[in-house]
């Protein structure tokens, strides 16, 4: 398979993931203590840790696409109007990820292309390291809302963090859930 068909898919998934967290917002009032991270819960859950303000809710979604038959696991946790998601999906061998830095630069584009976010701008675009892995750092603004993601590139398993709100500004905890995340 070709590096730009492990792009064009590694857009998609990012892109569905981001449909998932943004679709149908939460319009409870976050506290102060709710906010605040040291607080919050850390989950072990499949292939990384993370601190979520609540139990987080598992979706798994089955994506058919050019003969690749793949399911994405979403991990999700509201906080008011804020979201926070870590999800994950693992790709066949057959899938070419042999230059990461080009597979996280296609799902952070698609991301924004597809994310559900209106005129994105982006506001941050750095690649980084995370748990020995290459990823890629993102915030974005919108009309209609905020994006913090990151995306990480495990093997062949691409996880991303993302947080998202209904607001212009990153949600107040999104820099520490980001840095929560443990992958194993």
């Amino acid at each position: 398979m070709s590096a730009g068909g492990a792009r064009r898919r590694v857009v998609f998934l990012v892109g569905a993931a981001c449909l998932a967290c943004l679709a149908g917002g939460c319009s409870s009032k976050t506290t102060a203590a709710q906010a605040d991270i040291g607080k919050w819960k850390s989950y072990d859950k499949p292939g990384f840790t993370a601190k979520f303000p609540s139990a987080p809710t598992r979706e798994t979604q089955h994506i058919s696409q050019s003969g690749l038959n793949i399911d994405l696991t979403i991990y999700k946790s509201d906080l008011g109007t804020s979201h926070y998601t870590v999800s994950y999906v693992t790709y066949p061998n057959s899938v070419d990820v042999s230059n990461p830095q080009n597979n996280l630069n296609g799902a952070v584009n698609g991301a924004l292309q597809s994310s559900g976010i209106e005129n994105p701008h982006l506001v941050k675009q750095v690649p980084n390291t995370v748990s020995g892995s290459p990823g890629m750092e993102v915030e974005a603004s919108a009309d209609n809302g905020y994006l913090f993601l990151e995306a990480i590139l495990k093997d062949h398993t691409l996880f991303q963090v993302l947080t998202a709100n209904d607001k212009n500004t990153p949600p107040v905890a999104a820099q520490p859930f980001i840095d929560s995340v443990t992958l194993k």
